[in-house]
C-alpha cells in the first residue's frame, strides 16, 4: 500500500481552485481536497507582492504525485505554481478511504 501524502497548492481564486481540484478528482489523482482563502506575500520580479489567494490541500497517495504535478502545471495560470508534497500519517480508516478513491 502506498503512503498517504498531502499536496499543498496556492491558486489565484476560488474558481481556479475548484476547476483544478475537480479535474484532479475526475482523473482519480486525489481522494479529496480542502480549500480556503488566504493572503499571500512574496517576491516577484524584484518586488514584494501581496495578493489574495486560495490554498488547496489535496489528500492522495505518494505514487500519484508526479502525475498530480504534471496535471496542475498544465492547468495552473501561474508561471511558477507552488506545488508542495507533504508527508502525512493518517488513521487507518482514513488512509484506507484515500487508497480506495484514487
Amino acid at each position: 500500500m502506498s503512503d498517504i501524502i498531502m499536496v499543498y497548492v496556492t491558486m489565484p481564486s476560488e474558481e481556479v481552485a475548484k476547476e483544478i481540484v475537480r479535474a484532479l478528482l475526475e482523473k482519480h489523482l486525489i481522494a479529496c481536497a480542502t480549500m480556503w482563502p488566504c493572503k499571500s506575500m512574496y517576491w516577484w520580479e524584484g518586488a514584494i507582492q501581496e495578493d489574495g489567494e486560495y490554498i488547496v490541500l489535496a489528500k492522495t497517495r505518494e505514487d500519484a504525485f508526479e502525475a498530480i504535478k504534471t496535471a496542475i502545471s498544465a492547468m495552473h495560470p501561474y508561471q511558477i505554481p507552488c506545488i508542495l508534497k507533504l508527508n502525512a500519517t493518517a488513521n487507518e480508516a482514513y488512509a484506507k478511504w484515500v487508497q480506495e478513491h484514487i
